[in-house]
């Protein structure tokens, strides 16, 4: 039987049309994941903790949003590969493709090359935020350590207003008089 000629059934049509309309939604969803991993980064680099406790609360939302589309995703995709006789473990978007009749193809094809896309965007996105984290977590860290040592020794020199000599026992402050 030649797939790409085939005349479909009416269902079985509308089950096509239903996935793809599904992954467009997740298309969507995923763009929605870079834009505000994108925010996300913006917002570390500027120390905006407001905007990026914002930015994490609308990323657990679209997760679960992710994961609620994905079951209903699912029994639709799997009507379709067992229709198509693919393995129903292991099978891939590019072996679905390859056995749809031409309109879907190119639907499905569409889809696959703008998911990877927005995938791989996302990727690097969240690979620079998690180093650009990293390291203002280090810098922190060692702040906090060079700012622990100095309360250990004593204290030479100048007061921390650099105004008067430091008195013995005297340890230099973070913030002056003033706050």
């Amino acid at each position: 039987m030649d797939t790409h000629t085939e005349i479909l059934s009416k269902s079985f049509e509308g089950d096509l049309k239903r996935l793809c309309i599904l992954f467009e939604g997740e298309l969507a969803r995923q763009e929605k994941v870079y834009s505000i991993c994108c925010a996300q980064g913006r917002a570390a680099r500027v120390n905006d903790v407001d905007a990026l406790d914002a930015h994490t609360r609308e990323l657990v939302a679209l997760m679960e949003e992710v994961f609620e589309s994905e079951q209903e995703r699912l029994p639709v995709l799997q009507h379709i590969v067992s229709y198509y006789q693919l393995s129903e473990e292991n099978h891939t978007l590019s072996e679905l493709i390859a056995v749809v009749p031409n309109l879907w193809q190119r639907r499905l094809q569409a889809f696959q090359k703008n998911i990877k896309n927005v995938l791989a965007k996302t990727q690097l996105e969240v690979r620079g935020n998690q180093s650009y984290m990293l390291q203002a977590s280090k810098r922190m860290e060692e702040t906090i350590a060079t700012s622990l040592q100095q309360d250990e020794q004593p204290a030479e020199g100048y007061a921390h207003d650099g105004t008067e000599a430091v008195k013995p026992g005297q340890r230099p402050a973070v913030l002056n008089a003033l706050g």
